[in-house]
């Protein structure tokens, strides 16, 4: 019989279980569906009824309950009896996160990001051991579905943003004649990427094919514009600007393909790809804070940005640290004491049970370097003793953090983000309306999921109103922008007056990816009292006094 901590889970392609002695069965669709919702919610217990909608949405059979108790046997049968436990709230699977080759995956990775300044070369062991982990496109055929797609899109891109970063190095450490022919294959399989497009050209100008890089930059362009209709990205043309005056440079400089290549301290900070609108004085005040607190925390409702502001902050503030800017994220971790073990792992250092903040502690030494904690709302007793005792033994030490409700901890600067300003509704001039920072943020998100999209003076009214109906939070806006390629701003604003779930999406269950989402992760913190609070408090809509929530709720 399997034991769970011997498992090998893999969902890096076609979900595969093996076990001590090989390969183990686990059924057909639906009942392998079953095991990879457990496993994408590793740690998470899913209901009965959320596994039995994502099993069979909205075409449940009378017997789907049933069935679903004889999928759960036949896969504890197969992997172990104690593999699959049942509690209070639902099924989870037991399995250690290590077992999963996604978590390997992530793990190698960050230690691969926190190696890239200082060891190269480790680095790029650490990323060819995490892309040998893959064998196709996760999740196979049950990535389409719809529980799935979310995270096996996030895997895929998460899988491609990894073989970026290491034929970047690749071409760091002089390798480009070895690396050519990986990247013409990278950029066949996703030919609208212009960043592996720009590697390739100059591992081949490097490599002494001046006219083949030339070459590729021309079937970059041919890709883009018979795809998408856009010419290459101001980087590409100044490469081939660049190959076409035979620039010295080139012979031994990376281009500058986007923040992380250009920095001059160690970082694994995300590299977000859409452009950052407004909020200047925040970043601003941040930055300040940092220099003079050690502790701020960022605090706001979910959707209103928090983790975007800190991010850039970061990027800011990277080269005025020379021991490094870490992004530890909290989001994917359900209990306090995991807290201090993501963070080692953002941070390269392998896991070591009880002494991982000892480890921690080594690691950052007397270091100038910053810690972003991100999302700390759910862990907030983990988040809070982890910070005060690293805030108490590394001297160089700052962590700026991100929660929906302040941490609590010692010498902590608390800054709350508010939604975007908004334009008032008797605004009638539409170019002052569209120079609002939501306007600009839905015209932007529009364009982007709509070619062409921007506001005028036809339609500035409808996408004020839309903005104002969202109250300013950037989520919303940005998932309200995408149904631009379906309805206009017109028929997003009428369908918004009869409630926004119908102009949002609700086909998957990641935190960020609907509105829904992102108010059940608050709701989910709740206490019992502190529901039935909201759910009275429902009846309002666009705020209320101390008074009237008094009246409605006694």
């Amino acid at each position: 019989m399997p034991v769970g901590d011997r498992l090998d889970i893999r969902i890096l392609g076609p979900l595969e279980v093996v076990g001590p002695d090989g390969p183990i069965p686990v059924g057909g669709h639906k009942q392998r569906a079953l095991l990879a919702d457990l496993v994408i919610n590793l740690g998470h217990p899913l209901s009965s009824d959320r596994l039995i909608t994502d099993l069979w949405g909205d075409y449940q059979p009378p017997t789907a309950s049933g069935t679903l108790q004889a999928y759960l046997s036949r896969l504890r049968k197969s992997l172990g009896p104690k593999t699959i436990e049942r509690g209070a709230t639902g099924y989870r699977l037991t399995v250690p996160a290590s077992s999963v080759d996604a978590t390997r995956f992530r793990e190698s990775v960050a230690r691969a990001g926190s190696l890239a300044e200082t060891d190269p070369a480790g680095a790029l062991r650490h990323y060819r051991d995490a892309l040998g982990l893959w064998r196709g496109s996760p999740l196979g055929d049950l990535g389409a579905e719809g529980f799935a797609l979310v995270d096996a899109r996030k895997l895929a891109e998460e899988r491609t943003a990894a073989r970026q970063r290491l034929f970047a190095l690749e071409l760091e450490l002089g390798n480009h004649q070895a690396v050519v022919a990986e990247l013409e294959a990278a950029v066949q399989a996703d030919p609208l990427r212009e960043p592996l497009w720009q590697l390739l050209i100059l591992a081949l100008y490097r490599s002494g094919r001046q006219a083949d890089a030339l070459r590729a930059f021309r079937r970059a362009s041919r890709a883009l514009g018979q795809e998408l209709g856009i010419e290459p990205g101001p980087a590409l043309v100044a490469l081939e600007e660049r190959i076409l005056l035979q620039d010295p440079e080139l012979a031994f400089r990376i281009a500058d393909l986007d923040r992380r290549e250009r920095r001059s301290s160690p970082t694994n900070l995300r590299e977000v790809s859409t452009t950052f609108l407004g909020r200047e004085s925040t970043l601003a005040l941040l930055s300040a804070d940092l220099s003079e607190r050690r502790l701020v925390t960022v605090v706001g409702p979910g959707g209103v940005g928090k983790t975007r502001v800190a991010v850039e902050t970061c990027w800011e503030i990277l080269d005025r640290h020379p021991g490094g800017v870490y992004d530890v994220d909290l989001a994917e971790i359900s209990t306090d004491f995991r807290v201090v073990p993501q963070i080692a792992s953002a941070l390269g250092i392998p896991s070591g049970g009880q002494r991982d903040l000892d480890h921690v502690v080594e690691s950052i030494g007397e270091r100038l370097m910053v810690l972003l904690i991100d999302n700390c709302e759910h862990v907030l007793e983990g988040a809070a003793g982890a910070v005060e005792a690293l805030l108490g033994r590394c001297p160089g030490l700052r962590v700026l953090a991100t929660s929906r409700v302040p941490l609590n901890a010692d010498g902590e600067l608390v800054r709350p983000l508010g939604p975007l300003p908004l334009p008032e509704p008797d605004e009638t001039d539409w170019q002052s309306v569209a120079r609002f920072d939501a306007v600009a943020l839905f015209a932007t998100r529009g364009a982007v999921a709509h070619d062409g999209f921007r506001v005028t003076a036809a339609n500035a009214h409808a996408v004020a109103e839309i903005v104002r109906g969202l109250d300013g939070l950037p989520l919303a806006i940005e998932l309200v922008a995408a149904q631009l390629p379906l309805l206009a701003p017109a028929q997003i604003a009428d369908q918004m007056r009869e409630g926004f779930p119908r102009a949002v999406g609700m086909n998957d269950h990641s935190r960020h990816a609907t509105l829904r989402a992102a108010v059940d992760w608050s709701y989910d913190l709740l206490g019992d009292e502190e529901r039935l609070l909201f759910n009275r408090l429902s009846v309002f809509r666009g705020g209320f006094s101390s008074g009237e929530a008094a009246e409605v709720c006694g």
